[in-house]
C-alpha cells in the first residue's frame, strides 16, 4: 500500500515538475491566482472587470481562492507551491479511497487495487497539477464518502452528521455544480436509518456555513445567490447551444469564435436592444442587472425551443462520459492540440492514446456496473456513488467534460476495484467447478 502511494506521488511530482513553468495560461488557473492575490493585497474577493475597476466576483466561489491566498501567505505567491500542497492532499485522498473499499469489503485486494487505480490515474496528475478546484473537490467528496460509510453503521452519530454538514458547505462553495449534494446526502441517510435530528443537524450545519457567503451575494445584488455562474451559463451556454440544434449546427463548441458570434448577435444583442443599456458597468450589482436581462432573454430562447435545450444537454451529459483523456494528453505530449481530422492524427501517439482510452473506459464500465450489480439492494450506496456521479455532470450539462466527473473518480475507482474483484472471483469459481 505505501509502495502504491508513493509511486503515485512519485508520478504527480514528476508531472507537477514539467507542466510548472505554464500554470497560468488558461483563463480559470489565472483568475483563481488574481482572487487569491487580491485577497492578500486587501482589496477583497474581486476581479477587474475593465482597466480602472475592480469589481466584487459572485461567478467563483470562496474555498479554493481562499485556500491559494492562505498557501500564498504561508510560502509566497508563487503558484507551482499550490500545486505541491494539491498533491499532498490528492494523496491522502488515495488513502481516503483505499480505506473506504477495505471498509465496504473488509478486502486487502479490493483495497490495494483502489489505491493503485487512483494512484496511477494519469487524469489525477493533471489536475494535481494545475490550478483549478477539482483536486480539492475529489478530496472534499471522498472524506464525504468516508463518512457517509461510518455514518451507514451508526444510526446515532451526531458529531459524524456535523461534520458532513461542515463538508458539505466546502463542496457548495469550492464548486457550485454540486448544488444538489446537500439533499442527496440527507437522501443516502435517511435510507442508511440515521436518526431525523441529524440529519437535520446536518442540513443546519451546511445552511450556516454557507449563509455568510450568501449574506455577502444579499447585500451586493439583492439576491441571496450562491454563484452567477449558473446565471452565466444558460446565458453563453444552454441559450446558444438551443440555438445551434435548433439551425441544425449540432458540432458547434462552447467559447469558440463562431459560438460567440451567435452569443453575441442573438442574445447580448436582443437583450440590449429590449432593456436599452446607456448606463456603464460601475458596480457588481449593475453586471447582475444586465446578466439578468440577458437571462430573460436566455429564457425566452429556451422556452420556445425546449426540445432542442434538452437535446443539447442530454448529449453534454453524454459526451461527459465519454473518453476525451487522449485529446488532453495529446496535447500535453506533443504540445499540438487534437484535431479530429483522419488526416492530421495519423500518428502512432494520437492511435495509442485514442485505443488506450477507449480502452481503459470500456474495462472501468465493465466493472463498474458488475459492482453497480452486487450493490443492487443498497440504495443509499448507490445513489452516493452513481447519484453523485450523475449530479456532479448533468448539472453541467454542454458544459460537461472530463474536468466535472473528475471530482468523482475516487468513488469510481472504489467500485470499479469491487467489480474488477467479483469478476475475478466469478471467474476462479467457475474454473473450479468445471475443473470438477
Amino acid at each position: 500500500m505505501r509502495c502504491i502511494v508513493a509511486i503515485g506521488l512519485l508520478l504527480r511530482l514528476v508531472y507537477a515538475l514539467s507542466v510548472r513553468h505554464h500554470l497560468l495560461q488558461q483563463i480559470d488557473p489565472l483568475g483563481y491566482h488574481l482572487l487569491a492575490t487580491h485577497l492578500l493585497e486587501g482589496r477583497g474577493f474581486c476581479l477587474y472587470y475593465a482597466a480602472d475597476l475592480c469589481l466584487p466576483n459572485l461567478v467563483r466561489t470562496p474555498v479554493y481562492p481562499a485556500f491559494i491566498a492562505f498557501v500564498y501567505q504561508l510560502t509566497g505567491a508563487h503558484p507551482f507551491h499550490v500545486v505541491l500542497v494539491q498533491i499532498a492532499l490528492d494523496t491522502v485522498t488515495c488513502w481516503l479511497a483505499a480505506w473506504c473499499s477495505y471498509r465496504l469489503t473488509r478486502s486487502q485486494r479490493v483495497m490495494l487495487a483502489t489505491a493503485a487505480l487512483y494512484a496511477l490515474n494519469p487524469n489525477a496528475w493533471l489536475f494535481a497539477g494545475a490550478l483549478l478546484t477539482e483536486t480539492v473537490l475529489a478530496f472534499i467528496l471522498t472524506a464525504l464518502f468516508a463518512l457517509g460509510l461510518c455514518a451507514k453503521d451508526r444510526h446515532d452519530a451526531p458529531f459524524i452528521c456535523a461534520a458532513i454538514g461542515l463538508l458539505c458547505a466546502l463542496a457548495l462553495l469550492t464548486k457550485p455544480n454540486v448544488i444538489l449534494l446537500p439533499a442527496m446526502i440527507a437522501v443516502c441517510l435517511a435510507l442508511w436509518r440515521v436518526r431525523w435530528r441529524w440529519i437535520g443537524l446536518m442540513i443546519g450545519v451546511c445552511g450556516l456555513c454557507v449563509a455568510p457567503w450568501l449574506m455577502r451575494n444579499q447585500r451586493l445584488v439583492g439576491e441571496p445567490v450562491l454563484s452567477t455562474a449558473f446565471i452565466d451559463n444558460m446565458n453563453r451556454v444552454s441559450a446558444v447551444a438551443t440555438l445551434f440544434y435548433v439551425r441544425g449546427e449540432q458540432e458547434g463548441h462552447p467559447f469558440t469564435a463562431a459560438w460567440d458570434a451567435v452569443y453575441h448577435a442573438d442574445v447580448i444583442a436582443a437583450a440590449g436592444a429590449r432593456y436599452g443599456w446607456t448606463r456603464p458597468i460601475r458596480s457588481a450589482h449593475d453586471l447582475y442587472v444586465q446578466m439578468r436581462d440577458v437571462q430573460t432573454v436566455a429564457g425566452e430562447i429556451i422556452v420556445a425551443h425546449p426540445a432542442a435545450f434538452l437535446q443539447a444537454h442530454w448529449d453534454g451529459f453524454i459526451r461527459a462520459w465519454q473518453p476525451h483523456e487522449h485529446r488532453v494528453w495529446y496535447q500535453v505530449l506533443t504540445g499540438n492540440a487534437w484535431n479530429d481530422a483522419p488526416s492530421v492524427n495519423h500518428t502512432w501517439l494520437a492511435h495509442f492514446l485514442h485505443l488506450f482510452w477507449w480502452g481503459v473506459h470500456l474495462l472501468g464500465r465493465l466493472f463498474f456496473v458488475t459492482a453497480v450489480w452486487h450493490y443492487r439492494k443498497q440504495a443509499g450506496l448507490l445513489i452516493s456513488v452513481v447519484g453523485g456521479a450523475v449530479m456532479i455532470t448533468a448539472v453541467a450539462g454542454v458544459l460537461a467534460d472530463m474536468r466535472f466527473r473528475f471530482p468523482i473518480a475516487p468513488q469510481l475507482a472504489i467500485f470499479i476495484s469491487i467489480g474488477m474483484m467479483r469478476l475475478s472471483a466469478f471467474r476462479h469459481h467457475r474454473g473450479r467447478h468445471q475443473h470438477r
